[in-house]
C-alpha cells in the first residue's frame, strides 16, 4: 500500500510494527523528482518494535529536498504495521 505524498519535518522515517517468524516490512520512497529508495535497497524489518528507524543501505536518511513531498509505500508479509512517524 502507498501514503499520500507528505510535507514534513525530520530526515529519517520510524516505525511501530511487528511480523511473524516468516514476515517482513519493506519500504520505498519516492520523491517529486522520482525514486528516492527502492524496496530491494530497504534493510531487513522484522520482529517486534515500537521505534525502529528504517534504513536503505545501512542509510537512514530519506534524502529528499526539504520542504518536498515524500511518497511511502510499504511491502508487507506476516506483518502489522501501527504507526509511522518521522525525525
Amino acid at each position: 500500500f502507498r501514503l499520500h505524498s507528505l510535507l514534513f519535518r525530520g530526515r529519517t522515517v520510524r516505525l511501530n510494527f511487528r511480523t511473524r517468524a516468516t514476515g517482513f516490512v519493506q519500504v520505498a520512497a519516492r520523491g517529486p523528482q522520482g525514486l528516492l529508495h527502492d524496496f530491494a535497497d530497504c534493510d531487513p524489518l522484522c520482529g517486534d518494535h515500537l521505534d525502529r528507524v528504517v534504513s536503505w543501505k545501512g542509510r537512514t536518511d530519506l534524502g529528499h529536498p526539504e520542504g518536498a513531498p515524500v511518497t511511502l509505500s510499504f511491502r508487507l508479509r506476516n506483518a502489522e504495521l501501527y504507526s509511522v512517524r518521522f525525525d
